[in-house]
């Protein structure tokens, strides 16, 4: 589930992976694929 916000920002959840991600920062439609790989390979 994800849904954006105003001026960039954006959250994301995973319930399978019980995770929630909130990104407050400009430009996130360019680094959000990015944040999001970062943060599930965090996980392993």
């Amino acid at each position: 589930m994800t849904w954006p916000g105003a001026d960039g920002t954006t959250w994301w959840a995973d319930p399978t992976e019980d995770l929630g991600v909130v990104v407050m920062a400009h430009a996130t439609a360019v680094i959000e694929p990015q944040i999001g790989a970062l943060v599930l390979s965090s996980r392993s």
